[in-house]
């Protein structure tokens, strides 16, 4: 991304007017601040929860609530998955992405879809106007 845009900034975009080069940049800068918060974000990762009491004082059973994951030694709630490349259970995992490093789950699946929707606009009009020099 950033040597692509970088290309672009030098060779093509400096052709045109300061229309061109804010658009780019404002694209540019929304496709790095979206990929390094899908990055840095927790995907919906499910962590050794407490085996208390309800309120009522009367004792849990800890399966009533999910399925036990016998990589990560805990109970997993209802929807959540093993990822057995982070060797963590996430919640409604999508998948293990290579390019942001890390799963796609429940807490980052929305700024991951803004993320691909961000490159796709950056892509795009780096062609269009790479054609139109």
């Amino acid at each position: 991304i950033i040597v692509g845009s970088s290309l672009y900034f030098v060779y093509i975009a400096s052709a045109f007017g300061t229309t061109v080069h804010v658009t780019g940049a404002l694209l540019f800068i929304g496709t790095l601040w979206t990929f390094c918060t899908a990055a840095f974000s927790d995907p919906g990762m499910v962590f050794d929860r407490e085996q208390g009491t309800i309120e009522d004082g009367s004792e849990r059973d800890p399966l009533s609530e999910g399925t036990a994951c016998v990589q990560c030694n805990l109970v997993r709630p209802r929807g959540a998955t093993h990822c057995y490349e982070c060797h963590m259970c996430v919640l409604d995992l999508d998948h293990h992405c290579p390019w942001v490093g890390k799963c796609v789950g429940r807490k980052n699946k929305r700024i991951f879809n803004f993320m691909l929707l961000f490159i796709s606009f950056l892509m795009a009009y780096i062609a269009i106007i790479a054609g139109m020099k």
